[in-house]
């Protein structure tokens, strides 16, 4: 038992790495699509919370978030930067700039832009449009809103 010990204490293995990890098995793997901010930003906010219940300090978040990459996603990890990818603040940053840009575009922007998933009810769909507007402050018209340009330009 002693020599196992030591061994542990001399040279850490990948499973003993892996086992401080645990959450990553809650969390859905990305592929990476950039064409799904919100499902991006959806995958990010899930990871925090899963990272932040282990209390791992902030820097060690960086390699189950790479475990937790696939397809495109591990391509785009892969040409970062070292410092980027060993420091949290700078490797989210990078995933909310490359993957999230829907989210720093203005409201308006955004709801003239939203479009509709194949698997999204149409209900759920409206309500979102109608958060969209909300958040741009669209005026509503006689019945009508100013951008409804956007709305019949939106897949259905």
């Amino acid at each position: 038992m002693r020599e196992i010990a030591a061994l542990n204490d001399s040279n850490p293995t990948p499973r003993i790495e892996m086992a401080s990890h645990r959450p990553l098995d809650r969390i859905k793997p990305l592929s990476g699509s950039r064409n799904k901010s919100e499902n991006s930003m959806q995958w990010l906010r899930t990871f925090v919370y899963e990272m932040t219940g282990t209390h791992t300090e902030a820097d060690k978040r960086c390699i189950p978030f790479e475990l937790s990459l696939r397809e495109g996603a591990i391509h785009w990890f892969r040409q970062l930067p070292k410092k980027m990818k060993r420091t949290w603040k700078l490797l989210s940053n990078a995933f909310i700039r490359y993957y999230c840009s829907q989210f720093t575009q203005t409201a308006l922007f955004r709801s003239y832009s939203v479009k509709r998933e194949r698997s999204e009810h149409l209900c759920d769909y409206l309500n979102r449009l109608n958060g969209y507007a909300r958040n741009a402050r669209l005026q509503f018209e006689k019945g009508g809103r100013d951008a409804k340009e956007s709305t019949c330009s939106s897949s259905w």
